[in-house]
């Protein structure tokens, strides 16, 4: 099948829209686990007391009892990680370049911190094998489709590699 011309700019903006939310879905999962399943002692929920929504997120993590344990602990760090390296991988100006392999080092940088007790948090090798794992994934997938992105502004890649950061920083135990 011959794609002309003028059909072009459309698939790009189709597949532009798709690899968004192929990024963005993992992190919404991660947050929502976050929220309901992990313990009310991170930065994320300090913001929920400020806005006095405790009490909503509380009755919906009775679900919890009924989840496997990596599911509420090992999850969340890799989705992050799995759509960090999406999110890295499907900008043109970073593809294929080390600046991918950024959310593996800062997973296993915080993880390997937490073993030599330099922060707060728990090491665990469960852990270490779903940020391997859903790293993996992620550049292959990334390598297979062609995914991309066409951000030009250096404010906007400044901006979202300081979201994800924030992202990290909510999880972490106050």
């Amino acid at each position: 099948m011959e794609i002309y011309s003028y059909q072009k700019p459309k698939i790009a903006n189709v597949v532009h829209q798709q690899s968004i939310l192929f990024g963005a879905f993992p992190l919404v999962l991660a947050l929502i686990i976050y929220l309901f399943f992990r313990e009310k002692t991170t930065v994320l929920w300090e913001f929920i007391r400020f806005f006095s929504l405790e009490q909503f997120f509380i009755q919906i993590g009775f679900a919890k009892n009924y989840l496997p344990e990596w599911f509420v602990y090992s999850l969340p760090g890799a989705l992050w990680m799995f759509s960090f390296t999406m999110f890295l991988n499907t900008v043109t100006v970073f593809k294929k370049s080390l600046i991918t392999v950024l959310p593996l080092l800062a997973a296993l940088s915080i993880e390997f911190s937490q073993y030599f007790s330099i922060t707060d948090g728990v090491f665990d090798w469960q852990d270490v094998f779903f940020y391997l794992l859903f790293y993996a994934v992620a550049t292959i997938i990334a390598a297979k489709v062609e995914l991309f992105t066409h951000i030009q502004s250096k404010a906007t890649y400044t901006g979202i590699m300081l979201f994800y950061s924030f992202i990290v920083a909510l999880s972490d135990v106050a």
